[in-house]
């Protein structure tokens, strides 16, 4: 069966369009302080105004809509940002699985601090005082890379991103940051001055072995600050997809298949029209297709020609009861040509 009901057709397109545009989400993890009708803030002094209030998605862990009401103190959250970096949804998360482990890289071998300062009053960015930080003073260079290895395979990356604020304001220049897992990009950042907050940025970076931060500074000196930068290994509840291969050309009767995952309650298999070839399957209902599939089963089945043709991507994710357990599942795509 391909379509399941409409209304949660509408929250998983809500989540798709909310968390998977990249590898890394321009979004903020957080714990929330309290919301208003203006913004929220976190428990770590950050604050986030509303894009549109009276258009705020909400997403439950359980995946249906909600809305701000639904939203309460401590609750552990995702906040989807704009361009201007304002709130246009959230995302309750479920608790992080108690075996996760961090991996701070601070001292890590693999992480190359020698041209990098640890001076604690430089560890500052929009007065936010980190404990573990870097800071580096651009003037001549216009271009710097700093390389992260992660051969060991880590699953996230997470770190905060902005300027220290200098004593002469005639020396704060602008500088921007570029994350780079082997040679896709994964996240860029508007160019910052000093005085602006910090940015969280957490990404899965599970499929590559090598990072790089780039760093490009315009103008006058400018005092670079990257903090609490920490891997992450997470439990393994992610399925590993096994066929079709990657941008494939479907036709006819088609299987998906993964990888079993221990302890799965079942799995969330969803698949998605990205470039439609008629313009009219834009509005198409079954350019979205979400299924839920027994847990002893690794396969779903479906006939290409009976899907709008086009570009489409895949993914699967593992199933808690009615929620999703662990990280969501990495796009595939194939071609429905």
């Amino acid at each position: 069966m391909y379509l399941m009901k409409s209304n949660l057709k509408l929250v998983l397109s809500v989540i798709s369009a909310c968390l998977s545009a990249g590898a890394f989400a321009v979004d903020v993890f957080g714990t929330v302080d309290h919301t208003s009708p203006s913004g929220i803030e976190l428990t770590n002094h950050e604050i986030y105004t509303w894009a549109d209030a009276k258009d705020l998605k909400v997403v439950l862990p359980t995946n249906t809509l909600g809305g701000l009401s639904d939203v309460r103190r401590g609750d552990t959250v995702r906040l989807v940002l704009d361009e201007r970096h304002h709130v246009s949804g959230i995302v309750l998360l479920p608790k992080e699985p108690t075996d996760m482990i961090a991996v701070p890289v601070i001292k890590g071998t693999d992480f190359n601090w020698d041209s990098w300062q640890d001076v604690p009053q430089f560890n500052t960015i929009a007065g936010r005082t980190f404990s573990a930080a870097r800071s580096r003073y651009l003037s001549g260079e216009k271009t710097l890379s700093v390389p992260i290895g992660n051969a060991a395979g880590f699953d996230l990356f997470d770190v905060y991103i902005g300027t220290h604020e200098e004593t002469n304001p005639e020396q704060n220049g602008t500088l921007r940051f570029t994350f780079i897992g082997d040679d896709d990009v994964l996240y860029q950042s508007t160019f910052l001055r000093a005085g602006d907050r910090s940015i969280h940025i957490r990404g899965s970076v599970g499929r590559y072995r090598s990072l790089t931060i780039r760093i490009d500074h315009i103008g006058p000196g400018v005092r670079a600050v990257i903090a609490d930068p920490t891997f992450f290994r997470v439990p393994r509840t992610v399925p590993v997809l096994t066929a079709p291969d990657p941008d494939s050309d479907l036709r006819g009767d088609t299987d998906l298949t993964w990888d079993k995952v221990d302890h799965a309650e079942g799995y969330l298999v969803e698949l998605q029209c990205v470039t439609c070839q008629d313009a009219g399957d834009a509005k198409s209902p079954d350019r979205f297709i979400s299924v839920r599939v027994d847990p002893d089963k690794t396969s779903y089945s479906f006939l290409a020609t009976k899907l709008p043709k086009g570009k489409w991507r895949w993914r699967v994710h593992t199933l808690a009861g009615k929620q999703i357990l662990g990280e969501m599942g990495m796009w595939r795509t194939f071609r429905n040509p």
